[in-house]
C-alpha cells in the first residue's frame, strides 16, 4: 500500500487508500453547513469555516474569507471539526 504521512497540530497521521475511503465516509455523513477548522490537503493545512458537500470525489468547503474550496477527497488526509456542543445542565 502506498502510503503517506501528514503532521497536524503535532500528531502525524498515515494516510492510504483506506485513510481516503474513511475520510469520504466521514464527510459524506455530515450535514451542509457542518462547522469545520481546518483540513489537510497534500500535507499542508488549510483553515475552513464550514463543510458544503461532497460530489463525484470533491469536498467543498466555505474559506474563513467565504470563498469557496473545492478539494480532491483523495488528497484530504485530516478533517479537524470543533468538539459537539454539550447538553445544557439542567
Amino acid at each position: 500500500l502506498d502510503k503517506k504521512e501528514t503532521n497536524f497540530m503535532g500528531r502525524s497521521y498515515e494516510h492510504d487508500e483506506h485513510g481516503t475511503e474513511a475520510i469520504l465516509r466521514l464527510l459524506n455523513s455530515l450535514p451542509p453547513h457542518y462547522p469545520v477548522n481546518t483540513i489537510v490537503v497534500d500535507g499542508f493545512e488549510k483553515p475552513v469555516s464550514t463543510f458544503v458537500t461532497v460530489k463525484n470525489g470533491l469536498a467543498y468547503f466555505t474559506e474563513m474569507s467565504g470563498g469557496l474550496a473545492i478539494v480532491d477527497v483523495n488528497k484530504i488526509t485530516v478533517v479537524d471539526s470543533p468538539p459537539p456542543a454539550l447538553p445544557p445542565v439542567n
